[in-house]
């Protein structure tokens, strides 16, 4: 009888180690599934944030490059004075271009007869152009959408737009004219004020091209529209010989390019940071 009991003891304690050892292997098994889990969670997060950060972290690289002095950073309206070649021409024609923040702005070109080509843009999505004939056409809202770009990529206003962007990312890096640049793209969103139907907040997406080397702005990028708003255009600036003026680097050759064809550039002569402007100096 005591063996059988002994027996039936033993048996029992076998049991129970048995399923402990099982109830232990599972554990461990869940344990494993948890750690890798939390650990997948802890890793991937910051892959996830990483593209955003990394294309911030450039363009704030760049506005500081930008700003050679803490003054610069208030550069948001200038004068601008030079001389325009269009493409398939070799006249130079006398240029001003007036600019007030991101949104309004006036480019008048003289031609050599005396006529002058004017663009006028005003915030809200206002325009007219006026050509060396005097003939006028306003400026749809559609075809303003999407064109509200730095005319220069000065800091402060690379600070607005990065202060306006909805989303930032890095697609790396690319070869531009035999130089490495970073290829930075920001979604804008813009305020109510300045779009209040979001036409030009979901047309805002801007191409940034900076050199890897010394950070500066190499080109901007966007789809722009014809006076009727109707055809997409894709639209670049370049920009090329930097040169410090009052506390900021300012590029003295401006080139513009639609659907990759050259259509002018532009040597600078002089600029004139924080001119006060007027909302008159933006009417015809």
């Amino acid at each position: 009888m005591k063996t059988a009991k002994l027996t039936l003891v033993f048996a029992a304690i076998l049991l129970c180690s048995r399923a402990a050892s099982e109830w232990r292997k599972r554990m461990r098994l869940h344990r494993l599934i948890y750690v890798s889990v939390g650990l997948f969670l802890i890793f991937i997060h910051p892959v996830i944030n990483a593209q955003a950060a990394t294309a911030q972290q450039l363009i704030e690289r760049a506005i500081q490059t930008l700003a050679i002095s803490p003054d610069a950073m208030k550069f948001k309206s200038f004068a601008l004075t030079g001389n325009i070649v269009p493409q398939g021409t070799a006249d130079s024609q006398a240029i001003r271009v007036l600019v007030r923040g991101l949104y309004d702005l006036r480019f008048e070109i003289a031609h050599q007869d005396g006529s002058t080509h004017l663009v006028v843009t005003r915030a809200g999505g206002k325009g007219a152009l006026r050509d060396a004939a005097g003939r006028v056409t306003k400026i749809t809202r559609n075809a303003r959408a999407g064109t509200e770009v730095p005319f220069l990529p000065l800091p402060g206003m690379l600070a607005e737009l990065l202060a306006y962007a909805g989303t930032i990312t890095d697609l790396g890096i690319d070869t531009m004219g035999g130089r490495t640049v970073h290829h930075v793209v920001i979604s804008r969103q813009f305020p109510q004020g300045s779009d209040p139907d979001g036409t030009m907040t979901a047309r805002s997406t801007v191409d940034i091209f900076i050199d890897s080397e010394n950070f500066l702005i190499v080109r901007l990028g966007h789809a722009a529209a014809d006076l009727s708003g109707k055809r997409s255009i894709a639209r670049t600036v370049t920009f090329a010989d930097y040169r410090p003026v009052n506390g900021a680097m300012v590029p003295f050759l401006i080139t513009e390019s639609l659907d990759g064809q050259k259509t002018w550039s532009i040597a600078v002569s002089s600029i004139d940071f924080n001119r006060k402007c007027q909302d008159t100096d933006f009417q015809f």
